[in-house]
This record gives structure tokens, C-alpha cells and sequence, in this order.
């Protein structure tokens, strides 16, 4: 039920962010059409107005120079004024009389001015000279003829800045989704991030610009992000593991408390038994009673010692103990399993740290080796002597680890045993142990012959 919800609520954000960014351009673009078009529009009718002037200045101008006279003197076009006003041309005269045109005359030259007939009704009037005579050729057009071509201008004016408004109109919403197409991919990774997703994160990787850049970043947190929740993961995994080991040492320990001391009464009753019969064979089964009651004690110590584990211990120890301690907690384990444990433990070194963790990696290192084991073959732990350091190998002749998943063994949470078996943190832990007491942990393993681990610390 999240997902449409959270779609739907994407869908409605970005509908809002794109009306605005819609809406904001196209105001911006409609204001710059607006004033362009006001200020486009007044020069083109003052240019058209002054251009249609001058076009009935000129075509005054060129009837006045092509006037003819007869051989009286008088002209033979009637479109012409006198000198004082009085148009030759009658049907002009009722219009125009002469107490309107005598004003307008100029007195050189020719002269474009707004006038006016008898009706009240306004013209454009033109007056050009005809040259060595006393008459003026008059042409005139209506004031409504020349606000007809000035308004034709203008809804011709207003159609292009209709026509480029539109255009601007779809170009800003086209932009508006260009813009946010990029921001649309961020707010679904970051959807997919906080749902611990990662693998369908769609980002502008390829874009050279600034989004590029933040789309790089991003990616960039991402990773950084997966590899806390990694860590946060391996550790709690690691806590819970050192949990279960700490409970099971409780355990270990409590039983062993309990056992100590019914085991401590038999082998005092085998002693006295011992010491008051004469039988051999029931000699013999006192002593066997006797020395096995001793076996039981020694690895009930052991089982306390590996329980009072704490891993901020940081003292001398010696390596030898070690060995022989965990070796002697899985003789049991190998004698089930029909493996034969040869321990070669010949040393004096002194190493610095926790014993019961180094402990610990034995005893995990040696259970890998028995398991990985088949019926009858053997495990073998040495340790070498070296300059500054000792080694202590752990081979086992098993089936070997596969080249192909050899790189990862160490990996958290990686195991070849099922999930009952194994968590796949053992390796990781015991190489995290060693490398905290300044060792180091390697194997050499080939298929199908067996696996070689060896621990390295430094002597004291």
C-alpha cells in the first residue's frame, strides 16, 4: 500500500514544481511580448504614419510637376488652389471652402497637414507648389483611411505577438520538463535509497554538467551508504556471534562447576578402591577410572579457561599452552568424526595478547579442518620457530577450497557449509582477531588435495 502512495505523492509534488516553473516562465514571457510588442507596435505605426505622409507628399508633389496650362494661362486640371484659397475644383469647393484652406497654404514649398472639411469631418491634406505659378496642386485622404491601415498594423502586430507567445508558451513547458526530468530521477533514488533499494537507481550520470556532477556525488553517498549498512550489518551479526559464544562459555562453565565435583569424589573413591584390593583387574580398572577422571578434570579447566574469555586482555602468554589447550577440547570431536589430530607443538614463544581469542581462532580453524576432512585422514598442526615471529600451521588433506571462491572465504557472511552448520562469520572474525593482535592469517589450498592455514605472530 506505500508504493502508489508514494508515487502519487512524486506525481503530485513535481505537478506542482512544474506548474510553477510553467506558470513563472510563461508570465515572464508573456510580460517581454507584451513590452516588445508595445513598444515594436508604436514604432511601426509612427513609421507607417510618417511613411504614409510622405507618400502623399510625394504623389502632391508629382501632380504638381506634371500641371499643364493652355495657351490662355489657365490650367487644365481642376484639382488646384489659388493663392487665396478658393479650390478650382467645385465639388472640393462645397467641402473644402476657402476660409479653411487659405490658413493652410504655405507660403513656400509644400507642407502635409491635418485638416478639416466643412463637415466636420478629418482629412490629411497636401498642398504642393506649381512651380512659377500661383497655384498649388491639393490632394487629400481621411483620417479614418489612414486609422484603417494604422489598425490593420496592429492586429497584424498583435497576431505575431499572439503567434510568439503561443511559442513561447510551449517552449516553457517544454523546459519546465526538460528541467525536471533530472530532479524527477533524484526524488525516485532517494525513494529508493530509503527503502534500502539499490539496484533499479537511474541517475544523469552522462551529462557534463553541473547535474552530472551532483548525479556523480549522489551516486558517490550511495555507495557510502551501502557500505555503513554493510558494517552496521557485519557488526551486529559479529555481536550477536560474541553474544552466543559468551552464553555458551556461561554454560560451559556453570556445568563444568557442576561436574568437577562429582568427578573429584569418583576419583577419590577409584583411589581408595585401588588402595584396598589386591585383584589386579580390579587394580587396573581403578587406575583407568583414575587417569580418565584426570583427562575429564583437564579439559573441565580447559572449558573454564576458554570461558573466562575477554577480549580487551592484552598480556604475555605462552603459544605452546594455547595450542595444546584447544587441541585437547577437540580430540573428542576428532575421534567422532574418525579424524586422527597429530599436534606438533615444540616451542618456547611468548606472545603478546589474548590467549582465549587466539584460542578461539584455533579451535575454529581446527573444527573447519576436521569438517572439510573425510573419515580417516588426518589433520596436522606445527608451528614453526622463526626470527621474529612463529607460525603455526593447520593442514588438513580434505577436498581443498575451489580457486573460483578462494578470494572470498574471508568475506563476511560467505560459507560453503549449509545454514545449519555455519554463519559464514567464523573466517572473518578469526582474521579480524589476528590482525588486531598485529598477525596475519593465509591459507594455500589446491583442489582436491587440501587446505594449508597459517597464523603468524610476533614473539614478545
Amino acid at each position: 500500500m506505500a508504493s502508489p502512495t508514494k508515487v502519487k505523492f512524486e506525481g503530485c509534488m513535481f505537478k506542482k514544481t512544474s506548474t510553477k516553473i510553467f506558470l513563472g516562465f510563461s508570465f515572464l514571457v508573456i510580460i517581454q511580448v507584451a513590452v516588445l510588442s508595445f513598444y515594436f507596435g508604436k514604432l511601426v505605426v509612427r513609421e507607417s504614419k510618417t511613411s504614409i505622409l510622405e507618400m502623399i507628399s510625394s504623389r502632391s508633389q508629382l501632380a504638381a510637376s506634371q500641371v499643364k496650362f493652355n495657351k490662355k494661362g489657365e490650367p487644365q486640371t481642376i484639382a488646384l488652389v489659388k493663392s487665396d484659397g478658393e479650390i478650382l475644383d467645385p465639388q472640393l469647393r462645397s467641402e473644402f471652402p476657402r476660409e479653411l484652406i487659405k490658413p493652410l497654404i504655405p507660403a513656400a514649398g509644400s507642407v502635409v497637414t491635418e485638416c478639416h472639411g466643412i463637415s466636420g469631418e478629418k482629412y490629411i491634406c497636401a498642398f504642393a507648389p506649381v512651380a512659377g505659378r500661383t497655384y498649388w496642386v491639393f490632394d487629400y485622404t481621411t483620417d479614418a483611411s489612414l486609422s484603417a491601415i494604422i489598425q490593420k498594423l496592429l492586429k497584424n502586430i498583435l497576431s505575431i505577438a499572439a503567434a510568439f507567445i503561443l511559442g513561447g508558451l510551449a517552449l516553457t513547458y517544454a523546459l519546465s520538463r526538460f528541467l525536471l526530468a533530472p530532479l524527477r530521477k533524484f526524488f525516485k533514488a532517494t525513494q529508493l535509497v530509503a527503502e534500502g533499494s539499490y539496484e533499479s537507481i537511474e541517475l544523469p550520470l552522462q551529462r557534463r554538467d553541473e547535474i552530472g556532477g551532483f548525479a556523480k556525488a549522489f551516486k558517490k553517498m550511495i555507495g557510502v551508504i551501502q557500505d555503513r549498512e554493510k558494517n552496521l550489518k557485519i557488526a551486529g551479526m559479529k555481536l550477536a556471534h560474541s553474544t552466543r559464544l559468551a552464553t555458551i562459555g556461561q554454560m560451559g562453565a556453570s556445568i563444568a562447576h557442576e561436574v568437577k565435583n562429582p568427578l573429584t569424589a569418583m576419583m577419590g573413591y577409584a583411589k581408595v578402591i585401588k588402595s584396598k584390593i589386591s585383584d589386579p583387574h580390579l587394580i587396573e580398572a581403578a587406575e583407568i577410572i583414575q587417569s580418565e577422571g584426570e583427562r575429564c578434570n583437564q579439559i573441565l579447566q580447559q572449558m573454564l579457561r576458554f570461558a573466562r574469555n575477554d577480549p580487551t586482555e592484552n598480556k604475555p602468554y605462552a603459544l605452546k599452552e594455547v595450542i595444546q589447550s584447544a587441541a585437547l577440547l577437540l580430540k573428542a570431536e576428532a575421534k567422532t568424526q574418525h579424524i586422527d589430530l597429530k599436534v606438533e607443538a615444540d616451542t618456547d614463544a611468548v606472545v603478546v595478547g589474548s590467549a582465549q581469542q587466539i584460542q578461539q581462532v584455533l579451535l575454529n580453524l581446527l573444527l573447519n579442518a576436521i569438517h572439510a576432512s573425510a573419515a580417516g585422514n588426518q589433520v596436522n598442526l606445527r608451528v614453526k620457530n622463526l626470527k621474529d615471529e612463529v607460525a603455526v600451521e593447520i593442514e588438513d588433506y580434505g577436498s581443498g577450497i575451489p580457486k573460483e571462491i578462494q578470494s572470498r572465504i574471508f568475506e563476511p557472511f560467505f560459507t560453503t557449509k549449509s545454514k545449519k552448520e555455519g554463519t559464514g562469520l567464523g573466517l572473518s572474525v578469526a582474521q579480524e582477531i589476528i590482525h588486531n593482535q598485529s598477525g596475519s592469517l593465509n591459507f594455500e589450498s589446491e583442489e582436491g588435495k587440501g587446505t594449508t592455514f597459517e597464523i603468524r605472530l610476533k614473539r614478545a
